[in-house]
């Protein structure tokens, strides 16, 4: 009889271990489908896709849907589990920080680098609702939390990472580093040639891997550039600084800002 109650005992005791590890699923209770369209990615090693949800009422359903899937943490996920297809989910948020996650074979990865264990069918999810005005880009840097699919630890995770197209430099002008700090790269723009020379503010950073030049997903957030247009006279030299902040802490490595077809090296 002893024997039976200790052997219950332990039962019990794994049964309140489980249920501890397990949680209710809070990940989108901050989404707003009545103020926002849904958006759902989809990425196949090549392709990331996207397509928009607008209707609230199928909205609601399929936040209702996940969060009644049971989560706990992923305390043992590596890149290296990241499977494809991996899906991506973007909404609004009720405070107006957007909701946004990654999802591969089971594994929910959070905004905030988060890893949860979330068993959802996102290929059924994908074809079950009416998804709307898709657009495509050959990158994993569109995809929502791409930034925790392609860092691993104090690395980057090549495998994930989207190979930089060749650079396409405009006709006499060049590009030099002058400055680098931990958050920012100060560059110097040439004009050689006869005419004036139009830029804007757009940029990007990417890192040598092997010999490779790869693309870096900023991280998750609200980024974006002003619409401005900046003039570089004929047989001038003009100074711009880039603010990095939006990459966060990058591994050490050697970079490279790009900017109008043109690059400027930097080491960290």
């Amino acid at each position: 009889m002893k024997a039976r109650l200790f052997f219950i005992g332990i039962s019990l005791l794994f049964l309140v271990g489980c249920a501890a590890a397990r949680q209710d699923n809070t990940l989108l209770e901050n989404a707003s489908p009545d103020t926002s369209a849904m958006e759902l990615y989809i990425y196949d090693g090549h392709t990331a896709t996207r397509k928009f949800l607008y209707d609230s009422e199928e909205e609601k359903e399929i936040l209702q849907a996940l969060a009644s899937v049971p989560v706990q943490k992923a305390e043992d996920h590596t890149l290296a589990d990241v499977k494809l297809p991996i899906y991506g989910i973007r909404i609004g948020g009720k405070d107006e920080q957007d909701v946004q996650a990654a999802w591969s074979d089971g594994y929910w990865i959070t905004k905030e680098g988060e890893v949860y264990d979330l068993d959802h069918d996102f290929e059924a999810l994908a074809v079950e609702y009416d998804w709307q005005d898709p657009d495509t880009w050959e990158t994993i840097s569109v995809l929502p939390c791409a930034r925790f699919l392609c860092e691993d630890g104090d690395g980057w995770y090549a495998p994930l990472l989207t190979p930089a197209r060749e650079l396409l430099a405009p006709e006499d002008i060049s590009l030099c580093l002058v400055s680098q700090t931990g958050d920012s790269v100060t560059v110097s723009f040439s004009n050689e040639g006869d005419e004036e020379w139009t830029y804007g503010e757009y940029f990007s950073l990417q890192v040598l891997l092997d010999d490779v030049w790869y693309e870096i997903p900023p991280m998750p957030g609200e980024h974006g550039f002003a619409d401005i247009a900046s003039i570089l006279p004929p047989g001038r030299t003009q100074e711009e600084t880039y603010d990095l902040t939006m990459y966060g802490k990058l591994p050490s490595g050697t970079y490279r800002l790009v900017t109008e077809g043109l690059s400027a090296d930097f080491e960290l």
